[in-house]
């Protein structure tokens, strides 16, 4: 194939790409209803949006050195700047794939493709974030089940069970 049809197929393929673009987002905001968008951003407090807005983008941040933490182990060399755009990549990705898993699969094939990181070494790293990611959620699941007015049986140890994920965790 020459040159010039080269040129003529990733145009088509852009253009495809741009109409594709164009009808999913046409559909999806003749499914929502604006003006409840509308009475909804004039009623929301912008403060609380705004520091909502900058704990998760602290959250994903700081798990995006998380998981640079676990890829110096196996090892893998990124930079933190490289982890944090890949972090965000997958972030984006998981918006549209099925399963929320779909970023991870862009990280490994992206460490696969552009830095030779073998699959298995990269699906390690991943997991073991994501393992650590679900210890966090159930500690502090246990921990803050003590704030919540329900008495329910064996409430009382709950406390007892707070270090479990973490020794899990650990043995793991």
């Amino acid at each position: 194939m020459n040159n010039k049809n080269q040129k003529h197929i990733k145009t088509i393929k852009l253009i495809a790409k741009i109409f594709i673009s164009a009808g999913i987002l046409w559909y999806i905001t003749s499914k929502i209803d604006i003006e409840e968008i509308e009475k909804a951003i004039v009623r929301a407090n912008i403060l609380l949006l705004f520091v909502a807005l900058m704990i998760y983008v602290i959250s994903q941040v700081a798990a995006a050195f998380r998981l640079n933490t676990l890829f110096r182990l196996m090892p893998v060399n990124i930079s933190e700047k490289t982890n944090i755009k890949l972090y965000w990549l997958g972030l984006f990705y998981n918006l549209f794939l099925p399963g929320g898993v779909g970023g991870d699969g862009f990280k490994v094939y992206m460490l696969n493709h552009y830095l030779k990181v073998p699959v298995k070494r990269s699906l390690g790293a991943i997991f073991a974030d994501r393992l650590s990611g679900l210890t966090i959620i159930v500690t502090f699941i246990l921990i803050l089940l003590h704030l919540v007015d329900y008495s329910f049986p064996y409430k009382s140890w709950l406390y007892f069970a707070i270090p479990v994920p973490l020794i899990a965790f650990y043995f793991s």
